[in-house]
């Protein structure tokens, strides 16, 4: 004889809602950064070209490697940093500022390190175009923010705990 037993699942909306966020952002990065690499290495193949097939696709690989890994870590601080800081838009701007700040600092000194003359001019074109980038990022997550908090009201906008009864297998 079969005993059938009911048991109760406690459903977190809240804790339910930030990681279905951290999986949105997540695809977000990683569609952007595969973007990014596929760009960044092709501009890289374009300018070595003069040195030959062999240089132009070992430096396509690294510069399309380096952008798909700054570009995936960027996009995850910065969706990380604006929910640790509250979904605001002072938050969006402070998650912009630190992430210039610590790519700025990166790339200026990983070409201080290499003995670049022209630090500024190198690192320049693609620091401008990450902080655009960047900013566009903090906007989609902001206006994404915006319309859940206005599309909600009720257990997915706070830590309420619901509960239901869900059959136990047998």
């Amino acid at each position: 004889m079969r005993v059938r037993t009911d048991r109760v699942v406690v459903h977190d909306t809240a804790a339910e809602d930030s990681i279905g966020k951290l999986k949105k952002s997540t695809l977000q990065g990683l569609a952007s950064a595969t973007i990014g690499a596929l760009i960044y290495g092709s501009w890289a193949y374009y300018v070595n070209m003069a040195d030959g097939a062999a240089m132009a696709l070992r430096t396509s690989a690294v510069q399309g490697s380096f952008s798909f890994c700054l570009t995936l870590s960027m996009s995850l601080l910065l969706s990380w940093r604006y929910t640790r800081f509250g979904h605001s838009l002072p938050s969006a701007i402070a998650s912009w500022l630190l992430n210039g700040v610590f790519i700025f600092s990166t790339a200026y000194g990983l070409q201080y390190a290499a003995g670049s003359k022209a630090i500024l001019m190198t690192i320049g074109p693609g620091f401008l175009i990450g902080s655009a980038y960047a900013a566009a990022f903090l906007f989609s997550l902001h206006k994404s923010a915006g319309q859940e908090s206005a599309g909600h009201q009720g257990p997915g906008n706070s830590s309420e705990k619901t509960l239901s009864k869900e059959p136990l297998e047998s």
